[in-house]
Order: structure tokens, then sequence, then C-alpha cells
């Protein structure tokens, strides 16, 4: 009798559980809103899926957003209830965004998330620090952008100009020399240019130059080492390259990228970003190098500059609930570090990834014969000294660019006048600040 009551007693228990696991509504997974700006990779909605089945407790939700317009899109956003949950963020509005308190530090949760710097190529992490925190990991990388240039095979050929011989400013002298052409008064056929778009902070730094001082409160570009720069790309445009009028008609309807596609450009400064589609085209057969630096400076070497012009982050509203916030950071590591986020992301796009051991694949090495080229650019590359006021310093820049090209203002001069404008800057920020 005894017995029998007990398996009565264990069947109601084992029924009452089944019911119960059926009536009982599961708890409501954590909805993210994530806006990026992938809408060109469509393979980046597999990283979003891979993510949610593997994270029955959280859903993101991907909304790609197109280019035109994102800025002011995004400042405008976080300023208001509108603004996602997660944000994919350029280096500069990361930097912004983290001074004026709009979004979270990441540092203090790492240890928690299992994440280890060390990781990182230096600068990919270096990048995203801001007064003293670090706000977000990147993804892609913030190197390999600046610091390369992209060259033909067959034009360097054609002018006995061997391929490993673009290491330095005097080798982008002799292809000058060697590859440029002119037919009717016009050039028909470039080495390679410095003038028509700013390319200032890129020589600067390959000539052991620096654009601030490392607290980053003071112009460090108005010496010795900024002026010989400066001067070095006016005599280049001017001695090699016949001026900016010509080099402005040579690169009229396209510009650069346009005649380097049709084979009327040696070299160029390119980002490892584009190394993909130039490849996909085969309208050239190219190669790629890092940006060649000033032989005759003793302290001069490849040092390229990262996060200036490209760079992305991901980051966390700092009202963001607790619960939203461990959500989000559980995809910022996913999408960063797992090898089945971000980097097979990257992979398939043929682009590196701030993880050393995701660049180690075979993957790049049988798409890319100059892969070891990207990891020597990695390693080498420097942060761009990034403020909140960035854009403000390289307007004053751009606009007085094309008078320095042009010999309207002596390089020295221009150097003394943008040092004084940049300083006025950055002495009324850290002020008020």
């Amino acid at each position: 009798m005894q017995t029998s009551n007990l398996r009565q007693l264990r069947c109601y228990v084992v029924t009452l559980a089944l019911v119960l696991a059926w009536t009982t509504p599961s708890m409501a997974a954590t909805v993210l809103q994530f806006w990026h700006w992938w809408l060109d990779a469509p393979q980046f909605e597999d990283v979003v899926q891979r993510f949610n089945e593997s994270h029955p407790d959280i859903k993101v939700e991907s909304i790609g957003l197109p280019q035109q317009g994102r800025e002011s899109k995004v400042i405008a956003a976080m300023a208001t209830d509108a603004r996602p949950d997660i944000l994919m963020a350029t280096r500069a509005e990361v930097i912004y965004f983290a001074d004026i308190k709009a979004i979270i530090p990441i540092e203090p949760y790492l240890d928690k998330l299992g994440i280890d710097l060390n990781q990182f190529y230096p600068t990919e992490v270096a990048a995203f620090r801001w007064d003293g925190q670090l706000w977000t990991l990147p993804m892609p990388t913030v190197g390999g952008n600046e610091s390369l240039i992209f060259y033909n095979r067959s034009l360097l050929a054609q002018a006995g100009i061997p391929e490993n011989a673009l290491n330095t400013w005097t080798d982008l002298e002799v292809l000058a020399r060697k590859v440029n052409r002119w037919e009717n008064n016009q050039l028909n056929l470039l080495g390679f240019d410095v003038a028509t778009y700013n390319r200032y902070n890129a020589i600067l730094y390959a000539n052991a130059g620096d654009l601030l001082s490392p607290d980053l409160r003071n112009v460090q570009f108005n010496n010795a080492t900024g002026i010989e720069a400066l001067e070095w790309m006016v005599d280049y445009t001017t001695n090699f390259n016949h001026g900016l009028d010509a080099l402005t008609q040579f690169t009229k309807g396209g510009g650069l990228t346009a005649r380097f596609r049709e084979g009327k450009l040696a070299a160029m400064f390119s980002g490892i970003s584009k190394y993909a589609g130039f490849k996909k085209e085969g309208q050239i057969d190219f190669g790629i190098a890092l940006v060649p630096y000033n032989d005759r400076n003793p302290n001069a070497t490849h040092r390229g500059i990262a996060g200036n012009l490209f760079g992305w982050g991901y980051v966390i509203p700092a009202d963001s609930t607790p619960e939203k916030r461990d959500a989000a950071l559980e995809f910022i590591k996913f999408l960063t570090t797992s090898m089945d986020g971000g980097c097979r992301f990257l992979q398939s796009l043929g682009r590196p990834s701030p993880l050393r051991r995701c660049n180690a694949s075979r993957i790049y090495l049988d798409t890319n014969p100059d892969w070891d080229v990207v990891g020597r650019a990695l390693e080498s590359d420097v942060p761009y000294p990034m403020t909140p006021v960035y854009n403000d310093i390289q307007t004053i820049f751009d606009k007085m660019y094309a008078q320095i090209m042009g010999q309207k203002i002596p390089a020295q001069q221009a150097l003394e006048d943008l040092a004084r404008r940049s300083q006025a800057v950055l002495d009324a920020y850290w002020k008020n600040k």
C-alpha cells in the first residue's frame, strides 16, 4: 500500500512539472536594437544570426543604415530616447561620446567578460582609449588603412622598378622619373601623388614626426621634422609632377582611384579595406607596400597612422539598464573577439581582424600574396592623436592644403599659421574641459 502511494505521488509530481512547463511562459529574451553600417556586406547578418542562436536569452535586432547623413543621424539620436542599445561608431565619434559621458566604458567589464586585451594588436586597443578608460573594442581594424600604398605591377615592370623598391621617399622620386609621361602638354601617366588629397599626416609620421604631444595638449608638427615633410611634398609635386594644376587635370573625372583602375597610375595611397574590391574587379595586377619613409632622416622608418580616416567601434549608451548593458556587452564580446563572430565575417571580406590569431588563418594567405605586409602595418601603426576637436583642426588643414601644394603659401609660413590656429582650438577645448 505504501509503495503504491509513493508511485502515485511520483506520477503526480512528474505530471505537475510537465503541466507547469507547458503553461508557464518562458522568460522573454532581452531585445537589443543595434545600428550599424554594414549594408554593403550582407554576410554581417549571418554574424547577428549566429549570436542570436547561441544566446537564446538575447535577441539582437540588426538595423543597417545608409552612409548618407550618417553622422548627423547618430549625433541627433544619441541625444534623444531614439538612440539604439548598441551603436557602431567611428573612432572620432567614440572619443566624442566618451568625452561628453554619453556612453559607458568597457574596461570595468573586461574581467567579467573574460577578455584579454593582449589578443589584440596594441594600436587597435590604444585607438579607443580616452581619459584613462577603454570605451569599446574594434572591428574591423583601425590599422592598415592609412599606412599602405597599392602599386601596379605591370607599370613598375615596364619602368624597370623592382616591386620591393617602393620603400623610401627616394624610391618615389625614382618612380616619378621613370613613369611620368606627357601627351599634348597633359599628364598621361603618373608615378605617385601627394597633392590632390591631404596626406600630410601620413608623410609627417613617415618622417618620424608627430602631430600632437603625447598628452594631446600641444601641437608638434611645426618643427624641423614637420617643415621638412611638408616641403618635400611641395617639392615632389612641383619638380616631379609639374604642379597641382597638372595633377588636378589628370585626376578629373574619378580621381586617383579611377586613374589607378585605368592603369595610368603606378602607385597610390590606399587601405586594406579596398583590397578585395580591386581584386574582384581584376582590372589590374596590383600589390601592396607600406607607406614609404624619409630615408634621409636616420630616425624615420615605416610608421603608419591608424584611426584618422577609418576605424569602427561598438558603444553602449550611458543610461542603458543593467540588463541591456550586460546583454550588449555579450554581443560586443562576440562581435570583436569570437572566431565565429567578427573574425569569420572579416575573413569573408578579405579584411584583417584586430585579433592576431584570426589573421593567422590560411584563408588570408590564399587570397592575398602580400598578407605579410598587412601584418607588418598592423604591428607598426600608431594611433592618430584623436581629440574631441579633431574635426575642427582637420578642417583648418584641409582648407589650406591646396594653397600650400599650389605654392601660394610657403610651407614653413603655412605650418606656423596652422600651428597657431590649431593650438588655439586645443587650448579652448582643454580650458573648458
